[in-house]
């Protein structure tokens, strides 16, 4: 019976990765499309040819056809991103990347920290209830077990995967905000930076949309926070 329950959580595991794989593609074409409007001040009609795999009008139709405006009310979505309007727009494009990748660093890190803690949990439980019992039986329930262990396991080494992509992309935003700050033009890096940012997109672990609504709230005002800080320092400096 152990053996059964573990195949079919492999074979539920492996249908669930392609679909997710699938829907994180698509999502990530959706978002370099939002992106490049938002950016496309910044940038040369050339360069935003050059955007990596901005889905097609057919793509963009079909993805409008799905949105339910209600729910998206019901949540009280914002704008993209916050207001750097007062930057110039190679800044304003920096330091949208930039509240990205610190997004993205922490619902990854949460999720790392929830999925660590309930792991801890089960194991404990596991231990406690496999305590007093016959071998064999104990066997039964570590094979049953075997199955989540290694998609947990699987998925915990993908986030590190996941924070080690955002480290280099927090490297290559580090170069950039050298040139930025000594006035060099950025235009090719910061395209280079979004196509980075892209391919992180639909390479990362899907982060569930609980997590997000828990934690949107807090981590915006952080955000915003940070954009105002932009703001003020804009003005000092054009006082």
């Amino acid at each position: 019976m152990s053996a059964i329950i573990t195949f079919f959580l492999w074979v539920i595991a492996f249908a669930g990765e392609q679909y997710v794989g699938n829907l994180k593609l698509k999502a990530s074409r959706i978002q370099q499309y939002i992106d490049r409007e938002i950016f496309k001040e910044a940038f040369s009609p050339q360069q935003l040819i050059l955007w990596r795999d901005v889905p097609s009008s057919g793509e963009l139709a079909e993805a409008i056809q799905n949105v339910d405006a209600e729910a998206i009310q019901k949540q009280h979505v914002r704008d993209w991103y916050s207001n750097y309007s007062s930057l110039s727009p190679q800044e304003a494009v920096f330091r949208s990347q930039k509240e990205n990748i610190r997004w993205d660093w922490g619902l990854r890190v949460i999720m790392i920290t929830l999925m660590l803690l309930a792991l801890g949990a089960v194991f404990i439980v596991v231990i406690a209830k496999v305590w007093n019992l016959k071998v064999c039986d104990c066997l039964s329930a570590l094979i049953a077990s075997t199955g989540i262990g290694v998609v947990v396991g699987k998925l915990l080494f993908r986030l590190g995967l996941d924070l080690y992509r955002l480290t280099l992309l927090n490297t290559t935003a580090s170069v950039i905000e050298g040139k930025l700050n000594v006035a060099e033009g950025v235009d090719s890096e910061l395209l280079r930076m979004q196509n980075l940012i892209y391919d992180h997109r639909h390479q990362g672990v899907l982060i569930p949309d609980w997590l997000y609504r828990i934690r949107r709230c807090s981590i915006q005002q952080s955000e915003d926070a940070i954009a105002k800080a932009h703001e003020v320092l804009v003005v000092r400096e054009g006082v």
